[in-house]
């Protein structure tokens, strides 16, 4: 071979710095280690660098930046091709492909090119772009695509864009662009792109916005739900007091004022002096603080006109950057609690009343034992003018022993005792009670014209009731005017009867008419007569609690209620209460004025006042018993246990200092299980056993009702 003679090689290898390098430009493959060079110096490299850029903008724009930048300079490479590399375009495209298939571009061959046309093809074998594109990976070959359109829209003379169509084989891969005249250029395409690019942010942006703006509706709404659901009122303020939101709960709305009437006003136009003090002396010390709060309560007025108590929280409201913008603050009405507490102040005060009417009554029902028993004998044993004076006194005792029993009932702290009450005999003490406590010109009247008029129930109680409702109409009649008390019967129809406290069943009932001539009231206001606590009356003129009374009494005994009021004209309450079929339980018919039979025995007489075992002992001298006196529990015991077997009776006091009545009972039937015992007390006989009950007489008591308690002992026992 001459020195001068050229050999092409279509592959070449060769070692340099112990790496082996392979050249098969045939393939357009170059190769270190056996395997294509860009495996390790153009994948690595352009990975790191470009794989994360791609994946944020996306391939498309990736592609087109990519052919932008790789187009940039495409003009000198054109001209190297005619003036260096070749004496025409082809020849010179072709030596530039082979040169630049030794770093590994890839094969270069140019299929067409049609300068009259205007089109061309080149087909490049393994190119670097396709060989450092992992498994799954396929964004092409911009890179080339952008040296081709560049070099051929010189080449051709014209606007020109490359087409491309990739092809896989294996480990083998190509790559066929297309070149044709277009006013595609890769500027106009790149604009293009970002605008629509621009267009999808926007879209996603708006839609951001749209997806946060509902997700701060909701939240809104929940926010609103909670302030609702909590029962308070939520308010925000700015730094001069003006309210700015406000949240009202739905049951609340009687409590506040609307939200139209009160944002924009100062808290102290709507709230009062008193929480605009404490929030503008917050406000003015908050400053740096992001939060301080400070509890009251006070009396505001609110848009009903009525007068509402509240207990609030405020806390002061910083901004991001901490300067102060205002203040939350909840409000809790409390006025139900308010009136709760002066309820059970009320209770507590009336329950010490009550303790203090027990305990009067006791030591009243004592003296007047002696009172009554005293003067008892001497109607016994006296003629003439001083059996006259005798018996005045019993009388004296008996309406006083009647106004202490009052006291008792009074002290029994809201028990029920259930019995046949004739509700005429009912009405006329009422009547009596009402004449001592309304002025003469308050005309009371008594028209009881039902044939049937005895009803289960507690008479007390019904007393009570009737007595709340003349009070009442004595307050509606300032000038005078008339209360009638009129009775009849009625009865209800199968479908029953709806009234003030709910439906009535079929039957006969007896209706207590309580009218006045007063003033009357509005229908607004007989709607709310019977809540606890509403009143008409001025304040420390009335509790609000007597209707309410009035309403739980009929209630308890199974009635109803109607109510008629015109202003001006006066008020009519129409009591309707079930008929009793039994018989009323009252006093026996008549006094005895003879004490009958003398008995014979000897009697136990146990009481620890004095007065009352001296007359206790008299009366039962009169009786005809010998008697045994002890002044407590132990000497009772005592004397029982030295003298049972002569002892026909004990008449036993339940209240006593040390030991009481039910523990000397005890201890008297563990010496004498037959002991036979007669209760005394001033109180009811509440306590006793089911066996004891017969045997239990009160005090203060006259001659007839001893003989009579003790014979129902005695004769029971010899039964």
């Amino acid at each position: 071979m001459a020195d001068d003679e050229t050999v092409e090689l279509t592959t070449h290898a060769k070692t340099i710095a112990g790496m082996p390098w392979f050249w098969d430009l045939e393939q357009g493959d170059l190769q270190l280690f056996g395997l294509p060079s860009v495996a390790f110096w153009t994948r690595p490299s352009l990975q790191r660098l470009l794989g994360p850029l791609r994946r944020e903008v996306g391939d498309p724009l990736y592609r087109l930046l990519v052919a932008h930048y790789s187009s940039l300079g495409t003009e000198e490479d054109y001209h190297a091709m005619i003036t260096e590399l070749g004496t025409d375009f082809p020849s010179g495209f072709m030596a530039w492909g082979r040169a630049v298939s030794t770093a590994g571009w890839g094969r270069f061959e140019l299929v067409e090119f049609d300068p009259q046309s205007k089109r061309a093809q080149v087909r490049v074998d393994n190119p670097w772009e396709l060989q450092m594109q992992g498994p799954g990976e396929s964004w092409g070959c911009p890179f080339l695509q952008g040296k081709l359109i560049g070099i051929f829209t010189h080449a051709l003379g014209v606007n020109c864009w490359a087409d491309e169509a990739i092809e896989r084989d294996g480990d083998r891969s190509a790559v066929v662009f297309t070149v044709t005249p277009s006013s595609r250029t890769i500027e106009v395409e790149l604009s293009a792109l970002r605008r629509e690019q621009m267009r999808v942010r926007e879209r996603a942006l708006a839609d951001e916005i749209a997806r946060k703006t509902e997700a701060l509706r909701e939240i809104e709404e929940r926010q609103r739900a909670v302030l609702g659901s909590i029962g308070d009122l939520v308010f925000t303020a700015d730094r001069g007091g003006r309210i700015r939101h406000y949240q009202v709960p739905a049951d609340q709305r009687d409590a506040f004022p609307p939200a139209q009437a009160v944002l924009g006003q100062t808290i102290e136009a709507v709230f009062g002096v008193t929480l605009a003090k404490v929030v503008a002396a917050q406000l003015e010390a908050g400053e740096g603080h992001n939060s301080r709060s400070v509890d009251f309560h006070s009396i505001a007025p609110v848009a009903c006109g009525t007068e509402r108590h509240y207990d609030a929280r405020s806390t002061v409201r910083a901004g991001s950057s901490g300067t102060l913008e205002g203040v939350t603050v909840v409000v809790r009405d409390v006025t139900r609690q308010r009136q709760l507490e002066v309820q059970l102040r009320h209770s507590q005060k009336m329950e010490s009343v009550g303790l203090l009417a027990s305990g009067v009554a006791h030591d009243f029902n004592n003296i007047l034992m002696g009172i009554m028993g005293a003067a008892d004998l001497l109607t016994a044993t006296s003629e003439g003018n001083t059996r006259e004076l005798a018996e005045t006194v019993v009388e004296g005792a008996e309406t006083a022993a009647s106004l202490i029993q009052r006291l008792l009932d009074f002290s029994r702290k809201g028990q029920r005792v259930e019995r046949a009450v004739d509700v005429h005999a009912v009405i006329r003490d009422t009547a009596r009670l009402l004449e001592r406590a309304v002025e003469r010109r308050v005309e009371i009247q008594c028209r009881l014209e039902a044939s049937s008029h005895t009803v289960r129930g507690d008479a007390h109680q019904l007393q009570s009731a009737l007595l709340n409702l003349g009070v009442n109409s004595r307050d509606a009649m300032p000038e005078g005017g008339t209360l009638r008390f009129q009775t009849r019967t009625v009865v209800v129809g199968e479908a029953g009867l709806a009234t003030r406290t709910g439906m009535l069943a079929a039957g006969a009932y007896l209706e207590i008419s309580v009218e006045d001539t007063g003033e009357g009231m509005d229908g607004d206001t007989a709607t709310k007569i019977f809540e606890p606590f509403f009143t008409t009356k001025a304040e420390g003129k009335g509790t609000g609690l007597g209707l309410a009374a009035v309403h739980g009494a009929i209630s308890d005994h199974r009635g109803g209620i109607e109510v008629e009021s015109q202003p001006g004209v006066g008020t009519r309450f129409a009591l309707l209460l079930p008929l009793s079929e039994g018989a009323v339980a009252g006093a026996d018919a008549g006094k005895e004025s003879e004490v009958g039979a003398r008995r014979r025995g000897r009697i136990l007489l146990v009481d620890d006042e004095p007065i009352v075992r001296a007359v206790g002992e008299q009366l039962l001298t009169k009786l005809g018993y010998e008697v045994i006196l002890a002044e407590d529990g132990r000497s009772a015991i005592e004397g029982y246990r030295e003298a049972h077997a002569s002892v026909d009776l004990v008449i036993l006091d339940l209240v006593m200092p040390q030991m009481s009545g039910h523990d000397v009972a005890r201890e008297l039937r563990s010496i004498d299980p037959a002991v036979r015992l007669l209760f005394s007390s001033g109180f009811s006989r509440k306590g006793l056993a089911p066996q004891d009950a017969a045997g239990f007489i009160k005090k203060p008591y006259r001659l007839a009702d001893l003989r009579k308690a003790i014979d129902r002992v005695l004769d029971e026992d010899a039964r």
